[in-house]
């Protein structure tokens, strides 16, 4: 990603900031994907919907430094075995890790605390305007369709910025880059200013641009949406799953036209998955 700082000062007020974003945006296009119709359906009428970080599974999600490196102490004392520490009783170790459990019940309990503080809309920011097959599979299943939103990351930040005016009631909203650090090792975490801008290595694949509202007062309820100015569905262009068949995606589209009047589109991955439905229809 290539450092362009003046690109910073394009998409900023008083309730719209930027946090580690540090890329060219006419040089990208932003995803989000739905794991289903009903997903797509409160985008388009309700605006972008922002979870609470407790709904998150990552345990460690908007956690200080100080707090990671305590959860990686008190994990690693739960892998005591006998075997391994001849040295130490069988009550001593037992008594280890029953501490160990102790402290991580009670970081837990301050962790979600914490979490509960946070809101968060995750997007989907790829080297190139491709779709991502792993994404797919993790919102698409075999019983219902998931949907893909597309839109130039200009546009997208314009259109935040230009809607803030209808979120004034919920504070100062931050955009950036998630950076992924590896948290088993104590040096490489670094302290950062937002703390929902860090994510472990193995979460690296989803390259998220996020935007996130800290709830310092806790009067913040769920579930909470960005309104969006109707020019913002004007930028979008919407998918649907590449497990969709042809006739599937007919019926889907129709639907989609008639209630928002907005076009839906076939996966560009659609035909890959599935090209031997056309040897199906070659032997019937």
């Amino acid at each position: 990603m290539v450092e362009d700082f003046n690109k910073l000062r394009e998409y900023k007020n008083d309730f719209f900031q930027p946090y580690n974003f540090t890329i060219k945006s006419d040089e990208y296009y932003i995803y989000r994907y739905f794991k289903s119709f009903h997903r797509l359906e409160e985008f388009l009428e309700k605006g972008i919907y922002l979870s609470p970080a407790t709904e998150f599974t990552d345990g460690l999600e908007c956690v200080d430094k100080e707090t990671i490196v305590q959860v990686n102490k008190w994990q690693n004392y739960q892998e005591l075995w006998e075997e391994n520490n001849p040295h130490v009783s069988p009550f001593e170790l037992s008594k280890l890790k029953e501490e160990a459990n102790n402290n991580l019940r009670k970081l837990a309990i301050s962790i979600a605390e914490m979490q509960k503080k946070y809101f968060i809309s995750c997007w989907y920011l790829p080297d190139k305007s491709h779709e991502n097959e792993l994404m797919w599979n993790s919102y698409s299943h075999l019983d219902e369709y998931g949907f893909l939103i597309k839109i130039k990351l200009k546009d997208f930040l314009e259109h935040l910025e230009q809607s803030m005016f209808l979120n004034e009631d919920k504070g100062k909203l931050i955009y950036g880059i998630v950076q992924y650090f590896d948290f088993n090792k104590e040096e490489n975490i670094k302290k950062i200013k937002y703390t929902a801008f860090r994510k472990h290595n193995s979460f690296s694949d989803e390259r998220e641009l996020r935007l996130v509202i800290k709830d310092y007062s806790s009067r913040l309820v769920p579930p909470m949406y960005l309104k969006l100015n109707k020019s913002f569905y004007q930028d979008i262009s919407v998918f649907v799953s590449p497990r969709a068949s042809y006739d599937d995606y007919v019926e889907i589209r129709k639907k989609v036209i008639d209630k928002f009047e907005i076009d839906l589109h076939q996966s560009e991955l659609s035909v890959w998955y599935n090209l031997k439905c056309y040897l199906n229809k070659i032997s019937e």
